[in-house]
């Protein structure tokens, strides 16, 4: 049980560290630092499926649906980093644009 409770603890601490990762490079002058980790979940979620398509054992209705229900539950974090880098990306666009705009007043 503690053994479990220790994982627990640093799965958590290695995803509020993701987290916290994706929101500094988004916030980055370069825009293509943001799209790192979204780039290495959404290659990550193909190799997933690239494992599960070489089974041959099953129909094909039923690898059809485990295919795309894997690829669909692979991507979420890919989305979470690219909603983190949308809102961070904006919100350094709308402060770039206030400096501009106080730059213009002096």
């Amino acid at each position: 049980m503690k053994i479990l409770n220790v994982r627990f603890i640093i799965f958590i601490f290695i995803l509020v560290g993701l987290v916290l990762l994706q929101i500094n490079l988004s916030k980055n002058k370069n825009k293509y630092l943001g799209w790192i980790l979204p780039i290495l979940c959404f290659l990550q979620s193909i190799i997933v499926i690239l494992s599960l398509a070489t089974d041959d054992n099953v129909n094909l209705i039923s690898t059809i649906f485990l295919l795309l229900t894997t690829f669909l539950y692979s991507n979420i974090p890919t989305l979470v980093f690219i909603l983190i880098y949308i809102l961070q990306r904006n919100k350094f666009k709308k402060e770039k644009e206030i400096e501009e705009m106080k730059l213009r007043d002096l």
